[in-house]
């Protein structure tokens, strides 16, 4: 709950769990308080009822406050924590945790403005650096809270910060007043004789103060009117990593010349994700300015994945990614064009469930010939998609992924049929019943094999219908066709039917040997046969479209093994 060593009046933000209902301090030196401080407001040592839903990481800060016994003394606080579970209520459980209180070396603060002299009505920043006692910087830690003051004996302005104004402000973080965030506008009473007046600025913070002064000096000047504010791109949303340029135009009613400068430049880079502040300031010959603040947007927009290979069929998913992930097109709206325009049987691209969502889904993934000829057709083509999304006003168009689509050489075989199981043999005795020889007797279990097609490609592909056209043309081939007589069980039986042995071991091997010669002799013919067979498939198959992939075209592809 509470970390190491924390220096003297140092702010430290607590991460406080769950449902805690009270906290407190306690320490053995009576001078030093724990304040704890939520939503700006301080409860000194004690801090009740805070419901669990309102405590955050962050949100409850320590300070400790009163003086130490000396410039080397270290004091331990103790800091607990109860918490009421809430289904028994009469069960609180105490949380205890240690911290060691040290001196700072915070000694003042240094207050400086951006103009030691100014106009009535003008404005300017004020400075605030923590320095110790020689005058060295100081790192006050996040989370450091100030507060900073005008003399009230003559109210010739006001303090501005965050759209917060006054006299005095308080709860302004340390780091925004060190940058110069809290600025005095001059737009209260003129300034009398004298001329011009002093405005004494007071800071107070960590147990202490420091001072600066602005003169003010009563000329009625007026200060420019920015008329005008316009970015190069004209646009509001802008991708990361743009060059962006920005022009504005000023007059001054008094007819002053007026100078324009940019933070953070005229001409600048988006080196940060989301909201980037423009200021723009018009300061007139006199010291008289006005400040404007544009607010415009550093974005990342793309789609993904940027690159992927699809077989045709297919389907891929896509999606539109923005960044930071708080921004929110307005619109999205896919398209899909071919890498090659003129490649044939180009389809438009099918974004599901259609091309305005920010998530889609190409499906089916079509293969078109490029180029555009039966014949020398690639087995792959490139289709480029982009997404173009409306932002505010703004029109973003994203860098184009690429979509392969391929289709595969072979799309489907029809393997050849093989004589499966064994024939029937008998043994033949003698008057005495020995075994004198075993012979070839009867079919067996020899049969031919099913012939059976696959296919390679997925039904949605469009060649789908023109392979399967091709395959069952073999499969009839091998049925009823050319190749009928092809690994036939009748015709191996022929083949065997007077093989005999004076033993089974040797009728075996005599067997074997056959059916080595008769597969040799069968896979010969069914090679001699091949050309014949698939130019009658491709007969048949190259009538089907489409009529690019997948047609004779002069092809000789190698016979399919089992």
């Amino acid at each position: 709950m509470i970390g190491s060593p924390l220096d003297f009046q140092e702010t430290m933000t607590q991460t406080i769990d769950d449902a805690i209902r009270q906290f407190s301090t306690n320490t053995n030196l009576s001078s030093l308080t724990g304040i704890f401080i939520l939503d700006g407001i301080s409860y000194p040592q004690f801090l009740f009822s805070v419901p669990y839903q309102n405590v955050y990481p962050g949100k409850i800060t320590l300070r400790v406050e009163g003086e130490m016994p000396d410039e080397t003394g270290e004091v331990q606080m103790t800091v607990g924590a109860v918490y009421f579970a809430p289904y028994e209520p009469h069960t609180p459980v105490l949380g205890i945790a240690h911290l060691l209180v040290t001196h700072s070396t915070l000694d003042y603060f240094y207050v400086s403005t951006e103009h030691d002299t100014m106009a009535f009505t003008e404005m300017t920043r004020i400075f605030v650096e923590a320095k110790d006692k020689d005058g060295r910087d100081v790192d006050l830690p996040a989370g450091t809270m100030i507060s900073v003051a005008l003399s009230t004996s003559v109210q010739y302005g006001g303090l501005e910060y965050g759209g917060r104004r006054g006299i005095i402000i308080d709860n302004i973080p340390y780091h925004d007043a060190q940058s110069g965030k809290v600025r005095f506008a001059a737009d209260g009473e003129i300034p009398m004789e004298p001329n011009p007046q002093p405005v004494a600025i007071q800071v107070s913070g960590e147990g202490k103060t420091g001072s600066g002064v602005v003169w003010v000096r009563g000329s009625l000047n007026t200060p420019p009117e920015i008329t005008s504010v316009d970015f190069e791109p004209s646009r509001r949303y802008f991708f990361f990593g743009s060059e962006v340029r920005v022009r504005a135009t000023a007059i001054d009613p008094d007819g002053d010349d007026v100078t324009i400068s940019y933070e953070p430049g005229q001409t600048f880079t988006l080196t940060t994700f989301g909201p980037v502040e423009v200021v723009i300031t018009a300061t007139d010959g006199k010291g008289a300015s006005t400040t404007r603040v544009e607010i415009i947007y550093s974005v990342a927009v793309g789609i993904t994945p940027s690159r992927e290979r699809v077989i045709d069929g297919g389907s891929l998913d896509y999606r539109v990614y923005v960044a930071p992930q708080d921004i929110v097109p307005i619109s999205y709206h896919w398209k899909g064009e071919p890498q090659d325009p003129a490649g044939g049987n180009i389809r438009p691209v099918p974004f599901q469930p259609n091309p305005t969502m920010r998530n889609v889904t190409v499906s089916p993934a079509w293969w078109y010939a490029s180029p555009d000829s039966p014949c020398s057709a690639k087995f792959e083509a490139t289709y480029l998609l982009s997404a173009n999304v409306i932002i505010g006003d703004d029109s973003f168009d994203t860098e184009k992924a690429e979509m392969t689509v391929f289709v595969l050489q072979r799309a489907g075989e029809t393997p050849p049929p093989s004589v499966m199981g064994y024939p029937g043999i008998v043994a033949i005795r003698d008057k005495h019943g020995d075994v004198v020889k075993v012979k070839v007797d009867h079919i067996g279990t020899l049969t031919r094999s099913d012939v059976k097609h696959i296919i390679f490609i997925p039904r949605t592909c469009q060649f789908y219908e023109k392979v399967m056209a091709h395959e069952m043309e073999h499969v009839r081939q091998f049925k009823t066709g050319i190749a009928k007589d092809l690994w036939s069980a009748e015709k191996l039986f022929k083949r065997l039917k007077n093989l005999e042995a004076v033993s089974e071991t040797l009728l075996q091997q005599k067997i074997d040997a056959e059916l080595d010669r008769f597969e040799k002799e069968e896979l010969a013919r069914y090679i001699a046969y091949w050309k014949k067979m698939d130019e009658d498939a491709f007969a048949v198959s190259d009538l089907i479209p489409p009529r690019y992939t997948y047609q004779a075209c002069g092809r000789d592809l190698k016979p399919p093994k089992r």
